[in-house]
């Protein structure tokens, strides 16, 4: 059964860093099928298009083994 983890504002890179296995350790645990999903303010991106540290996260995001 897919598991869903809530979390609170992310403001940006700083906060994005909460989602590390360090600091997020049920992550390496996690699947595809599982879910983690920020409520409230996201504020990673903000360019169009995006800068090199915007894309640098979302590929950070984008390997994460969870949805």
């Amino acid at each position: 059964m897919p598991e869903i983890f809530v979390t609170g504002d992310k403001h940006g890179e700083i906060e994005i860093k909460d989602l590390s296995l360090r600091r997020f350790p049920a992550g390496n645990v996690l699947t595809k099928r599982d879910f983690v999903v920020i409520l409230g303010d996201f504020g990673l991106l903000w360019g169009n298009p995006p800068t090199d540290t915007e894309r640098y996260w979302l590929k950070w995001l984008s390997e994460k083994k969870w949805t």
